[in-house]
């Protein structure tokens, strides 16, 4: 339910859908980050992840390239480096998507050398 009403740009009633949940699984919250970046709410996308740390849900790959994706549109490096510093510190291998995601989001952020750096490493 919370797909479909995000895939038609409900984002209201998918949150509210979300919010009444008693149990959420990390399917649950990719679903609400991801659409939040993608329909340009980057700021409620970081909100809602900084919300999935603090109930210690674990992030998997698709939650972090969502995320760097927001941290991009905002030009919120240090959120970015967060993430990255979060990947390194939690064994997270760096894939084609999240060596992307990272290259994105440190050029929109202006950090070239980082930008080159991950490109180098993929």
């Amino acid at each position: 339910m919370i797909t479909g009403y995000a895939k038609h740009g409900d984002l209201v009633n998918a949150r509210a859908l979300f919010d009444a949940m008693i149990e959420r699984d990390a399917v649950c919250w990719n679903v609400m980050i991801g659409w939040y970046a993608k329909y340009g709410k980057p700021t409620d996308a970081l909100t809602l992840f900084r919300k999935m740390m603090r109930v210690k849900m674990n992030p998997d790959e698709v939650t972090l390239v969502a995320v760097l994706s927001a941290c991009g549109r905002l030009g919120a490096l240090e959120s970015g480096r967060w993430i990255h510093s979060y990947m390194q510190n939690n064994g997270i291998h760096m894939n084609v998507h999240l060596g992307t995601a990272l290259i994105d989001m440190y050029s929109k952020c202006g950090h070239q050398k980082d930008t080159q750096l991950i490109f180098n490493k993929l």
